[in-house]
């Protein structure tokens, strides 16, 4: 930068000046060094004093177009810093799905205006993240990788063989449900965000385990039991529920046995230690 302008300012009248300057300074010096009897000192001493307030001037002429062209390069940066203010680039590849500005808008700073509206609203639909709320009766079968079927109603020729992607492994405590995700590879974009999806998941099976007609089991504050009948007195069980169809639920209680007579009807109308008398169904 400074070579630039030094070489400008050797073509400026300071640097033309300069340059004949030192050339007369020079030329009378090599004549006194051989043959002093054709020019004094003093002209030597004159000749370079010249050229020295002409060196002197032109540093002067350097440093002050070098501070213009600091000063101008300053304002062309901030000029094109506000330049890239101007275009939007969006954090992630995807979709404008909404759009809250309109062309010559007035658009306020959102870095120190809490309040400012947003311009525009950006999806990315590859992968499209499918999510669902297992319950809990499901929530310990369902891991990492279980395998998934999904179909969309909008969407009847488009079947979709999938994986879990992540489980949340812990319980909602007002739902006690297990979120679970899974991601679908979504490059025709058909698959859009809010759309009801149906999941068929490949739950896995306990082994010897005893399961017990839906309508046998009860529930009080979260809390599953049964009634179980011993010579004709009904004894209350708190059970731990697994894997429910349409008609069956697993009891991953130890403390059921295969014999045991449990009531499917009627149990509204039973209570812990009531005499009953049983009648098979």
């Amino acid at each position: 930068m400074y070579n630039l302008y030094s070489k400008n300012a050797a073509n400026s009248p300071i640097g033309t000046d300069l340059a004949g300057k030192k050339s007369i300074y020079e030329r009378l010096k090599k004549v006194y060094e051989k043959t002093p009897q054709l020019t004094t000192v003093a002209d030597v001493d004159k000749a370079k004093a010249d050229y020295e307030t002409s060196n002197a001037m032109l540093t002067v002429e350097t440093n002050k177009s070098e501070a213009e062209y600091q000063s101008l390069l300053a304002q062309l940066k901030a000029i094109d810093l506000q330049i890239f203010y101007l275009n939007i680039k969006a954090p992630f590849s995807g979709v404008i799905t909404n759009r809250f500005i309109d062309k010559g808008a007035v658009i306020q700073n959102g870095l120190t205006n809490s309040s400012s509206m947003p311009m525009f609203e950006l999806q990315s639909f590859i992968p499209i993240r499918l999510t669902l709320d297992v319950p809990e009766a499901d929530a310990t079968v369902i891991t990492q990788n279980t395998k998934a079927a999904v179909s969309f109603p909008e969407l009847p020729a488009a079947k979709y063989d999938a994986i879990v992607s992540r489980i949340a492994y812990g319980l909602d405590e007002a739902t006690k449900t297990m979120k679970v995700e899974i991601d679908l590879p979504n490059k025709d974009l058909k698959i859009r965000n809010g759309m009801y999806a149906k999941v068929f998941l490949q739950r896995g099976r306990h082994k010897n385990v005893l399961s017990v007609p839906n309508e046998a089991i009860g529930n009080v504050q979260r809390q599953s039991f049964l009634y179980v009948v011993n010579e004709g007195k009904v004894k209350k069980i708190n059970i731990q529920t697994g894997i429910q169809d349409n008609h069956f639920t697993e009891i991953l209680n130890a403390e059921l046995k295969e014999t045991d007579q449990v009531i499917i009807q009627g149990k509204e109308l039973s209570s812990d230690g009531a005499m009953v008398n049983v009648k098979n169904k």
